[in-house]
Parts: structure tokens; C-alpha cells; sequence
């Protein structure tokens, strides 16, 4: 009889955790897989880019600031802060040109009127 009751406030146990752990995984925030800005969209999943539907094709530091970009559209970025994210280090350390090379190819990937600002002595901007 004792062990009975033991079994099952064991399972009651059990279940009660169980709900608790579905609870707070159904609850926690899951990553974000497509980022979508106008009429651009990108999935970081596939590491593919897309603009007005049609598929861009970018190198790895390409899509690497396009996703620092659309993390953030109608922010000021640094040059920092750009490098860092596209080429790993910092603008410094990047070369003087070396990041505006990388902008200005992806400006050309993404066509005409590109929603990329230069702002003097700031870095850029995506304009949302």
C-alpha cells in the first residue's frame, strides 16, 4: 500500500514537471529565421536574400551587412560597428576602403534606388 502511494505521487511529480517544462518551452522566444524590410527579405537559415522576389546573390560579408542592416533599418550604423559585423574586425583593422568597397557591391546587388545612406563622418544608414 505504502509503495503504491509513493508510485503515485511519483508520476503526479512527473506530469506536474513535465507540464511545467512544455509550458516554458512554448513560452521562450524563438529565433528569428526571416528578417523583412520593404522589399527586401532575407532568411538566415538559408543565407539567402531576396529583393522585390527576386533572388540576390551575395557572398558571405554581403549578406553579412545586409543582415546587420535590416536588424536595425532607420539606425546609424558606424563603420565599427559594420565592420565588425561583416568582416569580423574592426574598421581600422579592416583597410581604409575595404568597407565601403563592401557597400558600394552591395548597393549594386540590390539595384536601383538602394536604401542605403552614406552619412559623412558617421558610417550608414538603412532607410526603412
Amino acid at each position: 500500500m505504502l509503495a503504491e502511494t509513493r508510485q503515485r505521487e511519483l508520476v503526479a511529480r512527473i506530469r506536474a514537471l513535465l507540464r511545467r517544462t512544455a509550458r516554458a518551452a512554448a513560452a521562450a522566444p524563438r529565433p528569428v529565421e526571416e528578417l523583412a524590410v520593404g522589399d527586401v527579405r532575407l532568411s538566415l537559415r538559408l543565407r539567402r536574400a531576396w529583393r522585390a522576389g527576386r533572388a540576390l546573390s551575395l557572398t558571405t560579408a554581403e549578406f553579412d551587412l545586409l543582415t546587420c542592416f535590416l536588424r536595425s533599418p532607420g539606425i546609424p550604423l558606424s563603420r565599427d560597428v559594420l565592420a565588425q559585423a561583416a568582416l569580423g574586425v574592426a574598421a581600422v583593422e579592416a583597410g581604409p576602403r575595404n568597407l565601403d568597397n563592401l557597400v558600394s557591391k552591395l548597393r549594386r546587388k540590390l539595384g536601383p534606388e538602394d536604401p542605403i545612406r552614406t552619412l559623412r563622418n558617421t558610417g550608414y544608414l538603412y532607410a526603412a
